[in-house]
């Protein structure tokens, strides 16, 4: 026996499959059950002989390929997919029924996913809202808990997706988990502070009476302002300065996005602390925007943002269109923000019902929005991808054949062409046939037309022309005419 068969019938020779390398680990599995002649048991089905003997040989040949194949597979693909309780429907439900919320979230999260794959391989149907409520029920009893889950159990679009559930139940876990890191270093710095200091770390000194202090370290003494009074700029220069940089961009988005809600690139959220609108897609600045560069304070000093334009958005909000002046395009925040103190430059009435709020200005409805997470979401017409192209007439058919005058106020493209059924409808007769229908005898139907005036007239004084036509054989007659009139004689 050479060294090739050797390697071909040696199983520790087979890569153990973890996910990762299934070509690989698929080839050299392949091999080596040819190489036994267990492929065939693995790719086809039992023959049709019904003997003992073919029927023993077959299953000894099916047990000899599954323990080949299993030893070379972690034990978490295992698990997932080739255990006793995949193919237990009874068992994995049970399982379901008995997944309780031990304290550990985490560790909660990944069981509920993974009997929920486990529900879904088993073709076990349950309703998404029972999955959901499920879920969430089990963890009612705890107090840092019940807050939150109340407000997911109440969101209609969100207790239809157990999945969704889940990410939120993460992105929470994540968030507890930073703020008692926070809170522990922030322990640890305090107390380290009060150990190690009994006067103020940090003394601030001043230059005063026209002189200069030496131990004030903040700038030097030649541009001192107490000793060098011509130096210190004016009222006006410090309002020309923070004027300029309040338009140029140096926006200070002092927002903090509450919650462990993971945003939604395309929400827009009405905030009270951002200075400015931004927003994170071009597809919002309908005539383009001015390029620029410029960093956006947040209330983390150690992540600014970066605004790359500055220009005019739009909103379509149910057929109107709000315009908003100076905003920022900036690409990597997960939402879109309005800036509350932009709209405070003219009147502002915010009215609330329940969850759902409304902004008006001056008794005209600007934006509308649902609250959610302690989150104003503003409900607008996002732009989306379209599997297909759309027809500019298509809106035109479907509100009845309206005129452009409605089309414009419902934010929708007038059409790129003329339409036949409007055309049609404000036409007074009908439209001539493009074909004559056929005749059998000459002289039935005969087409005569007066051709005029032609101008200049002819030599023998004609200004017409009497054109006489027969349908069935199409013989022709031509009359010169001076006067219309003799078209009757």
């Amino acid at each position: 026996m050479n060294d090739k068969s050797l390697d071909i019938k040696d199983i520790s020779t087979i890569c153990v499959l973890d996910g990762t390398n299934y070509g690989h680990w698929q080839m050299r599995m392949k091999i080596h059950l040819r190489s036994r002649d267990l492929l065939n048991v693995c790719k086809n089905a039992r023959s049709n002989d019904t003997s003992t003997s073919s029927i023993n040989k077959w299953k000894k040949a099916s047990f000899e390929a599954i323990n080949l194949i299993t030893i070379r597979i972690t034990e978490r693909i295992s698990e997932q997919y080739a255990s006793k309780r995949t193919v237990n429907r009874g068992q994995v439900w049970v399982d379901w029924q008995r997944c309780f919320y031990d304290g550990n979230l985490k560790n909660y999260i990944d069981n509920c996913r993974k009997l929920m794959m486990e529900l879904d391989a088993v073709s076990i149907v349950v309703p998404n809202e029972l999955l959901s409520c499920s879920l969430l029920g089990k963890l009612g009893g705890n107090p840092q808990l019940s807050q939150f889950v109340e407000t997911l159990t109440f969101n209609k679009d969100i207790i239809e997706k157990p999945m969704i559930i889940l990410s939120r139940l993460q992105d929470f876990a994540s968030h507890i988990n930073h703020s008692n890191s926070s809170n522990a270093k922030k322990e640890h710095d305090s107390s380290g502070l009060i150990a190690s200091f009994e006067e103020p770390h940090k003394i601030i000194f001043y230059c005063s009476n026209g002189k200069h202090n030496n131990r004030c370290n903040t700038h030097k003494k030649e541009d001192c302002w107490a000793e060098n009074p011509h130096l210190r700029p004016s009222q006006q220069e410090k309002k020309c300065k923070n004027n300029s940089r309040s338009h140029i961009s140096i926006a200070q988005a002092l927002t903090t996005i509450g919650g462990p809600m993971s945003l939604m690139r395309n929400q827009v959220i009405f905030d009270c602390g951002a200075t400015h609108h931004m927003f994170n897609s071009p597809n919002f600045f309908p005539n383009s925007f001015k390029n620029i560069r410029s960093e956006v304070a947040t209330g983390d000093s150690q992540s600014n943002l970066l605004a790359l334009g500055i220009g005019n958005a739009e909103l379509k909000c149910k057929g109107k269109v709000l315009k908003l002046e100076n905003c920022l395009f900036v690409p990597k925040p997960n939402c879109n923000l309005i800036s509350m103190l932009e709209l405070f430059k003219d009147q502002l009435t915010i009215q609330r019902t329940d969850s759902v709020f409304c902004l008006s200005s001056k008794g005209r409805i600007l934006l509308k929005g649902e609250i959610c997470d302690r989150l104003m979401y503003i409900t607008y017409n996002s732009p989306r991808t379209l599997l297909t192209l759309v027809n500019p007439n298509l809106w035109h058919c479907r509100l009845g054949h309206p005129g452009p005058s409605v089309l414009k106020n419902l934010g929708l493209p007038n059409p790129n062409h003329s339409c036949l059924t409007c055309e049609t409808n404000k036409s007074c007769q009908l439209p001539f046939l493009d074909h004559f229908e056929p005749v059998n005898y000459p002289l039935d139907i005969i087409h005569i037309d007066v051709v005029g005036p032609i101008t200049p007239e002819s030599i023998s004084g004609s200004h017409f022309l009497l054109t006489i036509v027969d349908q069935a054989t199409s013989y022709k007659i031509i009359r010169f005419l001076a006067k219309k009139s003799d078209s009757f004689d």
